[in-house]
């Protein structure tokens, strides 16, 4: 009897000094997760009393880069009371230290920002998966903003395209009006003016022609003479209008040229979305004035290039019979 109960103190001895030791924290495990909007931190430490050793795992946005860095460092450190204070093994060989407070739970370490100092980073317990979810989540970040820009530059590209097309519309307005301007400073070629004074000319080689025929056989010659020299000085004024109806055909077909790009640019103009045309943009109603006024301008300056030239072909076609006429008679005196 006494054996039995000496044994069952020793058991019970043995079991009391087990729960003894569970107030020791031993070599537990613990892992931690925290972000801020562009940064994920993965804390995983064993601790063995106030010794601290384990990892760090971090997913940083690289903005020049526009993407999600991620690394890992080992790390050893010390816990006192709710202080923290860890080593960081860094990629280059040295080391950084990170502080912070431990409260249950609840981590908080003093992260140094290159850009903005020191932030504090609250990390709450999570394991891996909390971790990738949370770099997940910053990964879609990188690539919704990547998006965004994309989608704002290709706004700002087609924005700008429309207002080239609407300033090339408005250059086009611009230089049919030149092209107009620079075939008007031929007008003298084309209106009736020219074409009066080459009939006063004609009528006065008649006249002379006519003095032909009435002359005796002595001025005959003299007469027949002036004649030649009335059809070279009209023909020298015919030469001298072609030329300037030339220039005039050539700034004519240079106002034809301005209308045709100025309809085929404000086309092209029509097809860009007009949510980005600019508000001086030019309107159907613009680039339709710019062409009638174009022509009415045209009409005003004088007659047609193909009514002048076949004008011009008649008057010296006469001229020159009756100079024939005229040398005729020298020839054969009394004819």
């Amino acid at each position: 009897m006494r054996l039995r109960c000496a044994g069952l103190v020793l058991l019970a001895m043995l079991l009391a000094a087990g729960c003894g030791g569970g107030d020791d924290d031993g070599a537990a495990t613990h892992s931690y997760v925290g972000s801020t909007d562009d940064l994920v931190l993965y804390v995983t430490w064993n601790r063995d009393g106030d010794k601290l050793k384990g990892a760090l795992t971090q997913g940083v946005i690289n903005r020049s880069a526009g993407e999600v860095e991620t690394t890992r460092s080992s790390l050893e450190g010390t816990i006192n009371g709710s202080g923290v204070a860890i080593d960081v093994q860094q990629t280059s060989g040295g080391t950084s230290t990170l502080t912070g407070t431990l409260n249950g739970d609840a981590l908080s370490l003093e992260y140094l920002r290159p850009s903005e100092g020191v932030v504090a980073v609250q990390l709450g317990e999570g394991g891996a998966g909390v971790f990738n979810a949370a770099l997940t989540t910053l990964r879609d970040r990188v690539e919704q903003a990547k998006a965004d820009e994309d989608s704002q530059a290709a706004q700002t590209s087609e924005r700008d395209l429309v207002a080239q097309h609407a300033q090339t519309v408005q250059d086009d307005i611009d230089a049919l009006e030149a092209a107009v301007d620079a075939a008007r400073s031929a007008k003298g070629a084309g209106n009736d003016g020219g074409l009066s004074g080459l009939r006063r000319d004609l009528q006065t080689l008649r006249d002379h022609e006519a003095a032909v025929r009435r002359a005796d056989s002595l001025a005959v010659c003299s007469s027949a003479a002036t004649v030649q020299t009335d059809l070279y000085t009209l023909e020298r004024r015919i030469t001298a209008l072609r030329s300037k109806q030339d220039n005039r055909d050539q700034g004519v077909g240079s106002v034809d040229e301005a209308i045709d790009k100025l309809r085929e640019d404000f086309l092209a103009l029509q097809s860009d979305d007009p949510q980005y045309l600019p508000p001086d943009a030019p309107t159907q109603r613009t680039v339709g004035r710019a062409i009638q006024q174009a022509r009415r301008k045209l009409r005003k300056a004088g007659t047609s290039p193909k009514d002048t030239m076949k004008a011009t072909d008649a008057i010296l076609k006469e001229a020159r019979e009756l100079n024939g006429r005229a040398s005729a008679r020298c020839q054969t005196p009394g004819a």
